[in-house]
C-alpha cells in the first residue's frame, strides 16, 4: 500500500511543480511583473501551439525533426557498435584510435556542422550526418570499454571448452553487447535530439529548431516558447518509450542498484 501511495504521489508532485511554475508565469504576466515582450504569456503560447496544430505546422516540424533524429541515431548507433566492436577485440586498433576518440569526445562536435553544411548542403544529409557524428563517439567508447570489461575467467572457461572466436562473440560478447547498447540508448537518443534541433538552427526551412529560429527572427517569444514546449513533450515521450524498452529488454537481469 505504501509503495502504491509513493508511486501515485510522485507523478502528482511532479505535475504540481509544472502547474505551479505555469501559475507563477501567468501571474507575472497579468500583474505586469513579467514583461510580455520578453517573457511572453502562457495563453499566447497556447494560442500559438493551437494555431500550429490547426494549420499543420507543428506536425510538419515534428515529423521533419524526428526524421533527422531517428535516421541519424540509427546510423550513429550502427557505426558506434561496429567500430566499438573492432576496437574492443583489437588492443592494437584501440591504442591507435584511442587518442583521436578522446579528442573527439571532448570536442563539442556541433561546431562541425558549418563544415557539413558547406560540404553536403542544408538538406537532410548534413543534418543526419551531424546527429550520427554526435552519438557515434560515445557509443564507440562504451562498446569498446565494455568488451574489455567482460569477465576474464568466463572467457577462459569458454575457450577451455573449445569455443573459437565466432562462438565467443555469439555466446559471450553478443549478450554483453546487447546490454551495453540498450543501456546507452537513452543517453544517446537525448544527444541525438539535441543535435537534430541544433542542426535546424542553420539553413533549415522546416523542423522544430527552425520554428525556434523563426520566433527569434520575428522577436516573438511566444513562438519560441511554443516550439520549446513541443520539443519538451516529444523528448519526454521518447525518453519514456526508451525507458520502457530498456526495462523490457533487460528484465531478465538482476535488479540494479
Amino acid at each position: 500500500m505504501a509503495r502504491l501511495l509513493r508511486a501515485t504521489l510522485m507523478p502528482l508532485a511532479q505535475l504540481g511543480l509544472v502547474v505551479a511554475l505555469i501559475g507563477i508565469w501567468a501571474w507575472g504576466s497579468v500583474s505586469g511583473w513579467l514583461d510580455d515582450f520578453s517573457f511572453g504569456s502562457p495563453w499566447d503560447t497556447g494560442a500559438q501551439l493551437s494555431a500550429w496544430l490547426q494549420d499543420g505546422t507543428l506536425l510538419e516540424g515534428a515529423v521533419a525533426t524526428l526524421q533527422v533524429l531517428l535516421i541519424g541515431w540509427a546510423i550513429g548507433m550502427a557505426v558506434g557498435v561496429v567500430v566499438g566492436t573492432v576496437l574492443g577485440l583489437s588492443s592494437f586498433a584501440n591504442r591507435v584510435a584511442g587518442p583521436y576518440l578522446a579528442f573527439f569526445n571532448g570536442m563539442p562536435r556541433l561546431i562541425l556542422y558549418p563544415f557539413l553544411a558547406i560540404w553536403l548542403g542544408f538538406d537532410l544529409t548534413s543534418k543526419v550526418t551531424m546527429v550520427a557524428m554526435v552519438i557515434s563517439v560515445p557509443v564507440i567508447l562504451t562498446v569498446s570499454s565494455g568488451f574489455r570489461e567482460v569477465d576474464a575467467d568466463l572467457l577462459a572457461n569458454v575457450r577451455l571448452l573449445g569455443a573459437g572466436m565466432p562462438q565467443t562473440i555469439r555466446d559471450v560478447y553478443g549478450p554483453s553487447l546487447a546490454i551495453w547498447v540498450v543501456s546507452t540508448a537513452r543517453v544517446t537518443l537525448g544527444y541525438a535530439f539535441q543535435a537534430a534541433i541544433a542542426a535546424e538552427f542553420v539553413g533549415a526551412s522546416v523542423g522544430l529548431g527552425y520554428l525556434t529560429v523563426l520566433g527569434q527572427e520575428r522577436l516573438d517569444v511566444n513562438q519560441i516558447w511554443a516550439a520549446l514546449v513541443a520539443v519538451v513533450i516529444i523528448a519526454w515521450a521518447l525518453d519514456g518509450l526508451v525507458s520502457a524498452a530498456d526495462r523490457r529488454l533487460l528484465r531478465w537481469m538482476p535488479a540494479r542498484g
